[in-house]
């Protein structure tokens, strides 16, 4: 008797809510008799906006963190627009219903005037003429001589391998069932220098010489071969600590080496001194070309250009202005 006396004092609204809501439909239970529900914007984890301006908790607070997520809900900022003062103005939200003390006194909050927005679009079909088409870049790259590809060895081409930068060098792979096994680094450190060069070749390829369907430009195999040799035999790789060569085949570290190898090779692309190598523009593969028709948007900055109307001769072709690059 006792024991159903202290269950029934633990029993509070939260507690009912919650059986109500777990048993919506169910026959002889507290919600049989409910056939809807209905949830409006729940404010939970993943949501998110920035116009939410008034919160009201209708549902059970156990915790102060879910009073804390609910709140934050409404932390977003409406506007980034800075005023007189190079400041953010002000913003708040008002909050009810959630037992959470977070403020003093609640703030009254004039309305404030909406910028006005202006529709930019493309004016069609009357100036179709004046449309722009423009490349769509996604990205640079420098191109290579394809003959022949050098590299030019700096003291920023070094790299030192020592126990902080290798890390753990042993690991142990367990699975659910059977047996164990230890994987350890030492085991690679009799390997032959050919077979790290071409292993660190081909991750090289992988990495940094890509054509422009994403394949490695496998024909250039032989003269990276010889920089990655170049570079070991040149003793620009030092090992610090009981470190090895073989540890580049760690992906990591392959990607220090690679790095370090890349530079240089782009550093020697220069065929003449003083020439910089060619810089390629990577075109999006989907939609290489832009065009000024497409334009379609809604803006409220107030530091937006303005066009200027100027008067066409008689008798001589308009002339476009371009403001420069």
């Amino acid at each position: 008797m006792a024991e159903n006396l202290r269950r029934g004092k633990e029993i509070d609204d939260s507690v009912l809510l919650r059986e109500v809501m777990n048993t919506v439909g169910k026959a002889h239970s507290l919600g049989g008799d409910i056939r809807c529900v209905v949830s409006v914007s729940m404010l939970t984890e993943g949501w998110d906006a920035n116009t939410v301006t008034h919160v009201l908790g209708v549902r059970a607070f156990g915790t102060r963190l879910l009073c804390e997520q609910v709140i934050g809900r409404a932390l977003r900022r409406q506007s980034y627009d800075l005023n007189e003062e190079g400041l953010f103005n002000t913003e708040y939200a008002d909050v009810m219903g959630i037992p959470f003390d977070f403020t003093a006194q609640a703030v009254k909050v004039p309305p404030v005037r909406a910028r006005p927005t202006v529709h930019v679009k493309a004016v069609r079909p009357e100036r179709d003429r004046l449309e722009i088409p423009f490349p769509r870049v996604i990205g640079y790259r420098v191109e290579l001589p394809r003959e022949h590809i050098r590299a030019q060895f700096t003291e920023d081409s070094r790299l030192t391998l020592d126990p902080d930068l290798v890390g753990p060098t042993e690991a142990l792979m367990a699975g659910i069932v059977g047996e164990t096994a230890t994987v350890r680094v030492e085991d690679r450190k009799d390997m032959r220098p050919s077979t790290i060069i071409a292993h660190l070749t081909s991750h090289y390829l992988r990495s940094k010489q890509m054509d422009d369907d994403g394949n490695p430009r496998l024909y250039l195999f032989g003269q990276i071969k010889k920089i990655i040799r170049q570079w070991l035999r040149e003793g620009y790789l030092e090992c610090e600590g009981g470190a090895y060569p073989a540890m580049l085949l760690d992906r990591r570290l392959a990607d220090m080496a690679c790095e370090k190898i890349h530079a240089a090779v782009n550093r020697a692309g220069v065929r003449d001194a003083g020439e910089k190598p060619p810089v390629l523009a990577l075109l999006d593969p989907y939609t290489p070309t832009g065009s000024t028709r497409y334009v379609n948007f809604t803006t409220s900055k107030a530091d937006r250009p303005q066009g200027r109307n100027r008067p066409r001769s008689v008798g001589k072709p308009a002339q476009r202005h371009f403001p420069p690059l």
